[in-house]
């Protein structure tokens, strides 16, 4: 099945790969057992709604197609997620580069699948110890903090990408869920150890980020999850500073 969203006018605007993981997460946790016949509350009259048997395939049927996003754009060789793609589901010419945060979003999106049948428990096993091996192993990073834009084949920086703070954190988000989902397997969470303890959150000076240059709150808050469990806070003088400056609003 092939992602296919086109407009009225044909063109083929971009995926928006936050977007499509932000829904991917929302609608699996809306279609869990028990959800049909439910009652919804909305924001805007404060009513409810109770989810009909349509409503749950439309959400079924929506869901496996943004699934299929990090699937057909996901590298085979590095299991990196590209940036974006065209909404009738072709791949940019030339390639657009993979993006740490959305390669965090398709794990996170693996760790669903199995779950909701959208793919085989060992199929997915498979992907996120690859994708986990490849970040551990090879993709560049300063300090266990990875670049935002990297070549989907390679894994090498693209041009002048940036070492992000929040792209990492988000990437690192997928890495944690990709270790509780699949806990029983040791590689997968050996690797996960691996790639966020040596993000070592007392050394985000050294790369030039601080929490005034978060652009948002919610952005701030992820890393702020990302951080209250870093073990560089064992050391006091550091989990005071950084508290005192990542753990307050």
């Amino acid at each position: 099945m092939k992602t296919s969203l086109r407009t009225q006018t044909g063109r083929k605007p971009a995926i928006c790969v936050a977007a499509c993981a932000v829904l991917l997460a929302f609608m699996a946790a809306a279609m869990r057992p028990g959800v049909v016949g439910t009652a919804v509350p909305t924001t805007q009259t404060g009513k409810t709604y109770r989810l009909t048997v349509q409503d749950q395939a439309l959400l079924q049927d929506l869901t496996k197609r943004l699934f299929r996003f990090f699937i057909e754009h996901s590298s085979p060789a590095s299991a990196l997620v590209d940036d974006r793609a065209r909404a009738d589901g072709a791949r940019y010419q030339p390639p657009v580069p993979a993006s740490i945060a959305a390669t965090g979003f398709g794990l996170t999106a693996l760790s669903i699948a199995p779950d909701q049948g959208w793919l085989p428990m060992d199929q997915a096993r498979k992907r996120i110890r690859a994708s986990l091996k490849f970040l551990a192993d090879r993709a560049p990073q300063v300090h266990g903090w990875f670049y935002h834009f990297l070549d989907s084949e390679t894994g090498e920086r693209r041009n002048t990408s940036e070492v992000s703070s929040i792209d990492t954190a988000l990437l690192l988000c997928g890495v944690l869920e990709a270790r509780q989902r699949f806990s029983a397997d040791t590689e997968i969470r050996k690797l996960a150890d691996r790639i966020y303890e040596r993000a070592g959150l007392g050394k985000v000076k050294e790369l030039g980020s601080a929490p005034g240059k978060i652009s948002t709150r919610a952005d701030k808050r992820v890393i702020r999850m990302i951080i209250q469990r870093s073990s560089d806070l064992s050391d006091g003088a550091c989990r005071a500073e950084c508290r005192s400056a990542w753990c307050t609003d």
